[in-house]
């Protein structure tokens, strides 16, 4: 009887080292699964789309008149009107350029413009290229850096070009993002924006991006 007892007992503590290290690695393997699921919930909030402000503006650049049909000059229009800003500083850009481009006609409030696509100029088209950027025919303003980041949009409805004097013409409206390149690509949301140009003067623009919102 004493030997049976001597025997279990020897059994006990012989698989007791066993039954510790089978708890210790449950512990440790619950304990990875936890770390696991923190870093995947880590890597999701990364991924998700996020909202972000969008805001700046443009102080130097040069404009084309490209006239179009029944065109009688000095008149503005009709013709078309790409412009390219050169100088200024988009917040989530920083030091960028800006391609837009409008097609301006007499309609029944006056001198009106509405989006034409930039793949309509071919200067346009050439540079972005370079860049390894092309956009859909949809995209009429797009705010790029030379990384390759770019923002792509299109006013909405007509945009009312209000001649202020003899050598500025103002126009202000939203803009809708349609995508983009890089860090930009599928990004969506709006913006307001305002500008001029001097009719008498194809350096003498101006546009600003005031804040928006942009999802990406």
């Amino acid at each position: 009887m004493k030997v049976l007892f001597v025997f279990k007992l020897a059994v006990f503590i012989s698989a007791f080292p066993l039954m510790f290290g089978c708890q210790k690695e449950s512990l440790h393997s619950s304990d990875l699964a936890t770390q696991n699921v923190a870093r995947n919930a880590k890597v999701n909030k990364a991924n998700a789309l996020q909202e972000h402000k969008l805001k700046g503006k443009y102080t130097a650049g040069y404009y084309t008149f490209l006239p179009g049909a029944g065109y009688v000059a000095p008149n503005p229009a009709p013709g078309w009107y790409p412009g390219t800003a050169t100088v200024g500083q988009i917040n989530l850009l920083g030091k960028s350029k800006a391609f837009v481009n409008m097609y301006a006609s007499f309609g029944p409030y006056g001198l009106q413009g509405i989006p034409a696509s930039l793949n309509l100029y071919a200067p346009f088209v050439n540079e972005l290229n370079q860049l390894g950027i092309a956009v859909p025919e949809a995209v009429a303003i797009i705010l790029f850096d030379k990384h390759g980041n770019s923002i792509w949009a299109r006013g909405k409805g007509i945009i009312p070009l209000t001649p202020v004097s003899a050598t500025q013409v103002t126009f202000s409206g939203e803009s809708e993002i349609l995508g983009g390149t890089g860090k930009f690509a599928n990004a969506s949301g709006s913006y307001n924006f305002s500008g001029y140009f001097n009719p008498q003067d194809t350096k003498d623009v101006g546009l600003k991006v005031h804040e928006g919102t942009i999802i990406y």
